[in-house]
């Protein structure tokens, strides 16, 4: 396949990439699926919108800065801060997914402390649906701007494609792995795993109250049991601490679960399809044959790994304190 895309829109004058275009339309219906899972007020959903988008991009800016391209913005840094160059406009050419990530997550911490004021996981847990949906729109904008390429294929593989926009590939015939479109069609399926799980969370929310109810219907009167001297029976009152124990477990059983899942899942994709990438050229770190982008993502998957065996954990020790 020989791939030759329109990389830029001309309209009136001004130049639009198609990778803005994606990015932009990522934003979009990034902000209707946010609505759909946090049922809050829309000022608390402006101000997370706000928080997100400024964690996002000065972290993604700020990652590539210091992870992919330091010395050259060590001596020009006002371009590391404004997208201009030799007084012309040229747009912020290189921002970091892993910068990303780490600036969205400091953002939306400080957003839950002010504002929101619910478990930070629970805000985490939605919010990595969304960004693995957005994910995969960008990297379809990589794909038309004809960048973050495949390293060269055999000829024989069914899969190849020719980016003749790059003058190399173009004079000598080259095809490379669409690693962009190995990356997003990765993570709509990561997108739906997640969905998926949050649906079921949500179904197990409504079941028919669990076992715990069944101690709970031998309570005669709940109001007598607000009072510790009102308990005519010390059974009863263990029974009650617990109900409230569970209920605590039950409420926040869940949270960070799905983000921990998302962390091993995309990060893991990002580091395997990384073998099937062209280095960056300005890469300051190499390890074990691991470039940059396999360094950076180790350590979130082992974050995520973490993460879910100590939900798992503490799944095991309520069951075994609270088998009701």
């Amino acid at each position: 396949m020989i791939w030759d895309p329109i990389k830029i829109l001309n309209i009136f004058g001004f130049k639009l990439y198609i990778y803005s275009i994606f990015f932009f339309i990522s934003f979009l219906l990034g902000i209707k699926k946010l609505k759909y899972f946090y049922k809050i007020d829309e000022q608390k959903i402006d101000y997370l919108i706000k928080y997100s988008l400024l964690g996002l991009l000065i972290g993604a800016r700020i990652g590539h800065v210091l992870f992919y391209d330091f010395f050259y913005f060590k001596t020009n840094l006002l371009e590391a801060i404004f997208p201009i160059k030799n007084y012309k406009y040229i747009g912020y050419q290189g921002l970091s997914s892993h910068g990303a990530a780490i600036g969205l997550l400091i953002s939306t911490f400080f957003y839950n402390k002010k504002f929101l004021k619910k478990q930070f996981f629970w805000l985490c847990d939605r919010l990595c649906i969304i960004i693995a949906f957005s994910g995969s729109l960008i990297r379809i904008g990589n794909f038309f701007n004809s960048e973050i390429n495949g390293k060269k294929s055999n000829f024989a593989f069914p899969f190849s494609i020719g980016f003749i926009q790059l003058y190399q590939d173009k004079i000598l015939k080259i095809k490379r792995y669409p690693s962009q479109l190995y990356e997003s069609i990765s993570y709509i399926i990561i997108y739906k795993i997640l969905f998926f799980l949050y649906k079921n969370y949500k179904n197990y929310k409504n079941y028919k109250n669990y076992k715990n109810y069944k101690n709970y219907k031998n309570y005669k009167n709940y109001k007598n049991y607000k009072n510790y001297k009102n308990y005519k029976n010390y059974k009863n009152y263990k029974n009650y601490k617990n109900y409230k124990n569970y209920k605590n477990y039950k409420k926040n059983k869940f949270n960070g679960y799905i983000f921990s899942i998302f962390l091993i899942c995309i990060w893991s994709i990002r580091f395997l399809l990384e073998f099937l990438k062209e280095p960056q050229p300005n890469e300051m770190f190499f390890l074990f044959k691991l470039n940059t982008g396999q360094l950076l993502s180790i350590p979130f998957i082992i974050i995520g790994f973490l993460l879910f065996f100590k939900k798992k954990l503490n799944t095991i020790i309520y069951k075994f304190y609270y088998p009701f």
